[in-house]
């Protein structure tokens, strides 16, 4: 019946607005709707702003004007047809009044204080506030040109070519798939052999299918072909990016094992190769330098009882900061 399906799609909306809310909050919104009065949000303080009065008022508890622009614009487009009118807006109204009655419950309840339930408000808060942030800053910061971008993001346009031997070590990934039970100092001696050989002149790639414990690149003489940025941790990445074509590196320690590149090629993808991919993505690549900006700025403290390996890292008690 069309009460019965028109009630039935209206809670369907509003379990999507729910599961968008705070991903799609800035959608376009039905026009006759907006007219009705001044855009939500216009104030500065936590409280309701100049023009956001209640829509509908449940038991003294107001549903504001800012709250119904939300619900309705994350509302999928191919869902909004039936909220077009005046009709399927009071329908929504009445689920959200629903919505209200079960959050005053809840607060009554005091569930709002359980750490599980915080958390997620926490989150769905700190959600919207990131992505009112990032539109924030698209908006805000005067765009780079094309070449500036490409200047400022250069590392990313950069590659090498490597070759790999692995040497397994006790625990590590390549242990593991190859059955090896020989110690990190063990794997570490070894893999330095090799490198005593190769830059006697060994050929890398015969080495590479005898020795290698990673059976994929060692099929191919240990080719491991055209890496970017980021490939391997921070500290290796830096090494392989600093060789010279046709060195070989000293032996290096990932989760994976001890590893013996070679570099074989390094590339730089020239502007006029990326001039006008940077010219369709240039917004979001500048706000994504800007969040690393307030990354590399932010002072982040890691709790070792939930991440063990950033207690090496911290001096210890009785030794000074330096």
């Amino acid at each position: 019946r069309p009460g019965e399906a028109t009630a039935f799609l209206v809670t369907i909306v509003l379990l999507v607005t729910i599961a968008l809310l705070g991903v799609q909050y800035w959608k376009t919104i039905d026009e006759d709707f907006k007219a009705a009065g001044p855009a939500a949000g216009a104030g500065s303080g936590p409280g309701p702003s100049a023009g956001d009065e209640a829509v509908v008022t449940v038991n003294g508890l107001p549903i504001r004007q800012s709250e119904f622009l939300a619900a309705l614009a994350t509302v999928p487009e191919q869902m909004q047809a039936p909220l077009a009118s005046e009709a399927g807006r009071k329908a929504l109204a009445e689920e959200l009044v629903r919505m209200k009655l079960l959050e005053d419950h809840a607060r009554r309840r005091g569930l709002d204080k359980e750490p599980a339930v915080a958390g997620q408000i926490s989150i769905v808060t700190g959600n919207i506030l990131a992505n009112a942030a990032l539109r924030d800053l698209a908006t805000t910061r005067e765009p780079l040109t094309p070449r500036e971008l490409y200047d400022q993001n250069l590392r990313q346009f950069e590659s090498v070519r490597l070759s790999q031997i692995v040497i397994p070590y006790e625990g590590s990934v390549a242990a593991a798939e190859s059955d090896s039970t020989q110690t990190e100092a063990e794997a570490v001696r070894k893999a330095g052999e090799i490198v005593q050989k190769l830059r006697g002149g060994a050929d890398f790639a015969a080495l590479a299918r005898q020795e290698s414990a990673d059976r994929d690149s060692a099929s191919r003489g240990g080719d491991i072909g055209m890496v970017g940025h980021g490939t391997f941790p921070d500290e290796v990445d830096e090494i392989l990016f600093s060789l010279p074509v046709g060195s070989v590196s000293d032996p290096m320690k990932t989760m994976y094992g001890i590893h013996v590149f070679k570099v074989t090629d390094k590339q730089t993808r020239s502007f006029a190769e990326v001039e006008q991919a940077l010219v369709r993505s240039g917004r979001q690549l500048q706000v994504e330098n800007l969040v690393e900006d307030l990354r590399k700025d932010a002072t982040v403290e890691f709790n070792p009882k939930f991440f063990p390996s950033e207690a090496t890292k911290a001096p210890a008690a009785d030794e000074p900061d330096r």
